[in-house]
């Protein structure tokens, strides 16, 4: 009993729970304006915790929020996770391979994000 719990976890972790976007992997935020610097670093877009997006200061502390992609190719970033909430930012891949999010609060700063590793296989 104790092997085929196992092997369903690891199924369910590895095949059951894997929902792959184009924007899956990590992302480093781009210095638009050096005296607007954005508080984000890293953006991580995870392919195993289905539409997980964590956003990592430079301090090291993160944030988790809800985020989905839809067959346009538009990005869209909620408050909570698999709960949705707030609407927070959205965006797109523009033709730079750079993804742009734009917060809906208009006095907080657009983010330009770069993809610097894919989701690992």
């Amino acid at each position: 009993m104790l092997v085929g719990a196992c092997g369903f976890t690891w199924w369910a972790a590895n095949y059951n729970n894997i929902a792959p976007t184009p924007i899956d992997g990590t992302w480093t935020v781009v210095p638009e304006q050096p005296n607007n610097a954005s508080p984000w670093r890293h953006v991580f877009f995870e392919r195993n915790r289905a539409f997980l997006v964590t956003f990592r200061s430079a301090q090291g502390k993160d944030e988790v929020h809800h985020f989905e992609v839809d067959e346009g190719g538009v990005v869209r970033v909620w408050q909570t996770w698999l709960r949705k909430g707030e609407l927070l930012m959205e965006g797109r891949i523009e033709g730079d391979g750079r993804l742009h999010l734009r917060p809906v609060d208009a006095s907080a700063l657009p983010l330009v994000l770069e993809r610097t590793a894919p989701p690992r296989s």
